[in-house]
């Protein structure tokens, strides 16, 4: 079997558990960058311990909680990319109506102004994009929801996740770059 990586960027520690952990049985390996740091040192080892339960690498950027659209992450997410060539991105949906979070927004358009960046340079580009929380989906994959309690389980400085009703089916959009991007 081909190996299909997999480079997430996440606006913080439990968005990949929340929105796109389905991705785990599409793609191995994985690696995912949270931009933000948490604000309690609790959210990093929590961070830490999920991913090594799940089987991801983890990386945390040290972007302040809130403040990701005033930060300058270009460089660094086509650096990521170039680095670790993954065959797929995935990401934070930032054209969906009523995303209110700003980080989420942020991180996500960032990610598609770097992959249309590096394509410009005709530099390495990934095959495929996947934005979750798709307000546009395309594929939608269901997560059993002891599995999800166990994901989350891991972030109990983030104790409205332990009782929120957690949708069991993800959206996704997901974009072949070598036909419909930019």
């Amino acid at each position: 079997m081909v190996q299909r990586s997999l480079l997430v960027f996440e606006a913080h520690a439990d968005d990949f558990e929340l929105f796109a952990m389905s991705l785990l049985s599409l793609f191995d390996p994985v690696d995912v960058i949270c931009v933000t740091r948490a604000y309690e040192l609790s959210r990093s080892a929590e961070f830490a311990k999920a991913a090594k339960a799940l089987g991801y690498t983890a990386h945390t950027w040290n972007v302040a909680d809130g403040c990701a659209k005033d930060h300058s992450l270009g460089t660094d997410m086509c650096s990521a990319i170039r680095n670790l060539r993954p065959y797929a991105v995935a990401t934070h949906d930032p054209w969906k109506p009523y995303l209110l979070h700003a980080d989420h927004r942020a991180v996500g358009t960032k990610v598609c102004d770097a992959i249309t960046r590096l394509r410009a340079n005709n530099a390495y580009i990934p095959t495929e994009l996947w934005l979750w929380n798709a307000g546009y989906a395309n594929r939608r994959y269901t997560v059993a929801p002891e599995t999800r309690t166990a994901a989350v389980s891991y972030y109990q400085s983030q104790p409205f996740l332990q009782t929120a009703h957690i949708p069991a089916v993800e959206e996704f959009r997901q974009i072949l770059l070598t036909e419909d991007f930019g």
